[in-house]
C-alpha cells in the first residue's frame, strides 16, 4: 500500500519524537533523584522505565483520573501527576518515592526540568 511522502515522514517524527521524549524524560527522572532526598532512582535503565511506564500511566490512569476529578490544568494537576508517579513506585523495583508529597514535589520538579531540557536539547 502508498503512503504519501509526508504522512511517512510524520509516522517517523512520531517514533523518533516518541523516544526523544523518553530520553528527556529519563534524564530529568534522574536529575530530580539526584537532587530529591524522598526520590530514589537506581540507575540509567530504571530512570529509562520508569519514563516509560510513566507515560504509559499517564496515558491511561492518569487521563482517567483527570476525567473524574476534573483536574484538567493548573496545581491540581500536579495530585493527579502524584498518584501516577506513587502508582510506578509501587509497581518498579528499581524506583521509590518515599510518600504523596515526594510524590508532588517529584511531579513539580519533572514539569520544571523536562521544560528547561527541551529548550537546552531542542
Amino acid at each position: 500500500m502508498y503512503q504519501p511522502l509526508l504522512l511517512d515522514t510524520m509516522i517517523q517524527a512520531s517514533v523518533g519524537g516518541f523516544l526523544a521524549q523518553m530520553l528527556v524524560n529519563a534524564l530529568a527522572l534522574l536529575i530530580a533523584a539526584f537532587v530529591l532526598d524522598g526520590v530514589e532512582v537506581k540507575g540509567i535503565t530504571s530512570s529509562l522505565l520508569v519514563a516509560l511506564v510513566l507515560a504509559f500511566l499517564n496515558a491511561t490512569i492518569g487521563s482517567y483520573l483527570e476525567e473524574i476529578t476534573g483536574f484538567y490544568k493548573g496545581i491540581l494537576h500536579f495530585l493527579v501527576d502524584a498518584v501516577v508517579i506513587l502508582l510506578a513506585s509501587a509497581l518498579l523495583k528499581g524506583f521509590r518515592v518515599k510518600g504523596f508529597l515526594w510524590a508532588i514535589i517529584l511531579a513539580v520538579a519533572l514539569t520544571f526540568l523536562n521544560t528547561f531540557l527541551y529548550q537546552l536539547i531542542f
